[in-house]
């Protein structure tokens, strides 16, 4: 196990750091950015849409309520929905930056999985388009509107999204 020597500056005593401490302290610039890939207030939100291939989900804020406005009217859905779904947007990050960026149909994008898009005051604050799934990985590939840059995420915030009408409806 490789160790390393270290001092504190105006102490005479020195110490040995183990690799895998230094490691930790000493970190790549890659791993200190922000790899947030949306920023919007979470409490301002008003509107979510989740388009997938193959149906539409539209979420509005009412005060505290979320309601289903698509793919058909659900005055109330469970309390937790809108939430989770800003929770897990909020905290997305990428995985990494695909160099060189693929093309929209080797990425998925031209034929996304599903497109995510929040909304405040019926403008579009944040939205990330998932392409295909990465191969022989946990990821997928994304964009977010407005940046150029192909990313990979982990397959975990589509786990996390609803996926069919069960998913919104009170007990």
């Amino acid at each position: 196990d490789l160790h390393y020597f270290g001092k504190r500056a105006g102490e005479a005593l020195i110490f040995t750091l183990s690799s895998d401490t230094t490691d930790k302290l000493f970190r790549s610039l890659h791993d200190l950015k922000d790899k947030k890939l949306l920023n919007f207030e979470k409490d301002a939100v008003q509107k979510i849409s989740l388009e997938y291939p193959d149906q539409t989900f539209e979420l509005q804020k009412s005060n505290e309520n979320w309601s289903l406005t698509k793919p058909e009217k659900i005055k109330t859905v469970k309390a937790f929905i809108g939430k989770d779904i800003l929770w897990s947007l909020n905290g997305l990050e990428y995985e990494s930056i695909v160099q060189p960026p693929f093309e929209d149909e080797d990425s998925g994008m031209s034929r996304p999985t599903v497109t995510i898009a929040v909304s405040e005051d019926s403008k579009v604050t944040g939205k990330v388009i998932v392409g295909k799934k990465v191969e022989n990985k946990a990821e997928y590939y994304a964009r977010v509107e407005g940046d150029s840059n192909l990313y990979t995420i982990k397959a975990r915030l589509l786990e996390s999204l609803p996926r069919d009408m069960k998913k919104f409806k009170l007990p």
